[in-house]
């Protein structure tokens, strides 16, 4: 596929993305997952694969609110985030997903390989079959906070994702490289305001995507 094919490949992508209410969108290549775990690699899973496409939409404010009201009495607030801040946008996450598929297959005649928004992940290590979180990152959508969320410029963590993988070789976005969204040195509510004291104030895990490293807190799991 020559380079002009692609890039209009690309741009169709991102235009089906949008047009069934996707806020995020972009590619990263396999090679940013160099250094991912063993067995969750793009290549692992698809071993054809060149890129990988990255879709997100934002969790409505309300939802999240009613997750705060919950957790302040009003109980029935958690189904209101239950449907509309997971279910819902997971529903619509998968269908868009296989929208870039079903194009990727029908059209530019290259396979596609699909990854539920949500599951599957092994119960035991709570880890999915690939990062999503990392995903975003590795398509400049995002960049690590010290509690290991992907942020994003507009909406911080409050953004769910859905990786696509392809063996089309799709040219890759930029990672992301504007102003810092989290600096651990000036800020420490993630830690401080954490519940079971999951966050390591000060042991960080680090993680080498492409020329950049990221850093965030380190787990501290019960033993």
């Amino acid at each position: 596929m020559n380079q002009e094919l692609t890039m209009n490949l690309k741009s169709e992508l991102r235009e089906i993305a949008f047009a069934n209410e996707m806020d995020y969108f972009g590619v990263g290549s396999v090679d940013r997952w160099a250094n991912a775990p063993e067995g969750r690699r793009p290549n692992d899973l698809l071993p054809e694969a060149k890129s990988v496409i990255v879709l997100g939409i934002r969790i409505p404010e309300g939802a999240i609110e009613s997750n705060h009201r919950a957790y302040e009495g009003l109980r029935h607030g958690i189904f209101t985030y239950m449907i509309f801040g997971y279910n819902k946008l997971n529903e619509r996450l998968d269908f868009a997903a296989m929208k870039i598929a079903q194009h990727l297959e029908r059209k530019a005649k290259v396979k596609a390989y699909l990854l539920p928004s949500s599951i599957p992940r092994d119960e035991y290590l709570m880890m999915g079959e690939m990062s999503n979180r990392h995903a975003a990152v590795c398509a400049g959508l995002a960049e690590f906070g010290w509690n290991g969320l992907a942020l994003t410029p507009e909406a911080g963590p409050r953004v769910r994702w859905v990786p696509i993988l392809t063996e089309a070789e799709l040219e890759p976005d930029p990672l992301y490289n504007g102003p810092k969204l989290c600096d651990h040195s000036k800020c420490s509510v993630c830690v401080d305001i954490c519940p079971v004291h999951a966050l390591s104030d000060d042991q960080a895990v680090q993680v080498t995507i492409g020329d950049r490293t990221f850093s965030y807190a380190l787990l501290n799991k019960p033993q």
